[in-house]
């Protein structure tokens, strides 16, 4: 709700003063209060049901939200970010194509609508086509999803390299860089001399993998201490190779671990000579949503009633003291209170015969080591997983058991159940 003073147009008469308060409370992210003061207004206009609308959504009714943004576009066809906002209800239940068509208005509106390109991108890889969703996603810097980084060295376009140096750069998010570093090789076989930079926790792991000629902080980047003559974001890649659901580089594993750092985590997790099973159920919260993604502890206690397997805890962060109260007959080992970094998780999980992870960094580790991973997915999954499938193309050890309700994990256990039962 940027703009919404930018939107004085639609707003009549002189009751300036209540849309200031409606205004605030949203800004506030107050949308109770914000509801509960535009329900008074009479009449109704535009500005009344595009402000319920957004509200509305970000409460999470959205019967509600569709109703009053439609009326809103109705009333007003030219409000730019009703049309937005309306894509994004029907995205949030799973209706692409309204979703689709009301990005595309948005866009048709004002072009250069950076939210709605980079929503509208991140529809097509729900739907599997990846080339236009990778080629769509440049709009994450201007929409301001990821901070962009400014470089005096060009942009890397594809071509080859002669070699000549060039910097790729992953963003925050730990699973994007396990997922996309595979990409490194194809740079390095264009000519170049590639240098890496990586987060502090994953180089003593990443440091290893094919295609690096160079691994660095962000630091020494940023104070100038690294020479290249061009640089691309590791999530430009998969644009800059075309990929299709044909040629994601899928080829596993791409990442190797330590032989001693594996052997010292063997001693750890110890000689059981039962189905060793690594868990993960929780992501630490850094955007909206992602509580969607996380289960509780207790909501694997039903698995613990098939017998012969053993249980070790990956979780890292706040949830890990959800340990204290493991569900009753559970026989979990937490291995995380040991880990230095994913050098450690990984050999871990080389140990393990099995990884069930919520959709977490974990689950890109276990699946770049191609290791068996069971993915328990929110019913609105990230883009990446796309729709009904079972399976990964990016991982192909990978199987996906997703929610058929919002915040409903009931059923997705009883299917993991279900199938541990046929391989124990």
């Amino acid at each position: 709700m940027n703009n919404l003073n930018d939107k004085r147009e639609i707003i009549s008469g002189d009751a300036n003063e209540f849309y200031r308060s409606v205004s605030l409370y949203l800004r506030l992210n107050k949308y109770d209060k914000a509801i509960k003061l535009l329900g008074k207004a009479r009449p109704s206009n535009a500005y009344v049901h595009y402000a319920l609308g957004f509200s509305f959504l970000r409460t999470g009714k959205l019967c509600e939200a569709e109703k009053h943004l439609s009326e809103a576009i109705k009333q007003q066809p030219d409000i730019v970010e009703a049309y937005f906002y309306l894509g994004e209800t029907f995205l949030r239940q799973i209706n692409l194509t309204k979703a689709l068509k009301n990005y595309n208005l948005a866009i048709k509106l004002e072009p250069d609508f950076a939210r709605a390109h980079y929503k509208r991108a991140c529809l097509w890889l729900l739907r599997g086509h990846l080339k236009r969703g990778f080629k769509g996603l440049k709009w994450r810097f201007p929409a301001g999803n990821v901070p962009r980084r400014d470089f005096i060295e060009p942009k890397w376009n594809g071509r080859r390299l002669e070699g000549k140096t060039i910097l790729v750069y992953p963003e925050e998010g730990y699973g994007d860089t396990l997922q996309f570093v595979r990409y490194l090789p194809m740079v390095q076989a264009r000519g170049g001399r590639v240098i890496f930079e990586c987060q502090q926790n994953l180089i003593r792991l990443i440091k290893n993998c094919s295609g690096i000629d160079e691994i660095v902080l962000r630091k020494s980047v940023d104070d100038s201490e690294v020479r290249f003559d061009y640089q691309i974001d590791l999530l430009g890649l998969p644009n800059i190779f075309k990929t299709t659901m044909s040629t994601i580089p899928a080829s596993v594993p791409y990442m190797q671990v330590d032989k001693k750092l594996i052997n010292k985590w063997r001693t750890k997790v110890g000689q059981v000579k039962k189905f060793k099973v690594g868990i993960v159920w929780a992501v630490e919260p850094s955007r909206e949503n992602d509580s969607f993604r996380s289960c509780a502890l207790s909501d694997f206690g039903v698995l613990s009633k098939i017998p012969g397997i053993a249980f070790y805890s990956l979780q890292k962060g706040r949830a890990a003291k959800q340990i204290s109260n493991t569900p009753l007959k559970m026989d979990l080992i937490n291995l995380s209170i040991n880990f230095r970094d994913f050098a450690d998780t990984a050999a871990a999980i080389e140990n393990l015969d099995l990884v069930i992870s919520v959709d977490t960094s974990v689950v890109h580790l276990a699946g770049a080591l191609g290791k068996p991973a069971w993915t328990l997915l929110p019913y609105r999954c990230d883009p990446r997983w796309m729709l009904e499938r079972t399976d990964s193309p990016w991982y192909p050890t990978m199987k996906l058991f997703r929610q058929n309700d919002h915040r409903e994990w009931g059923d997705v256990f009883e299917r993991v159940c279900a199938e541990l039962k046929m391989i124990i």
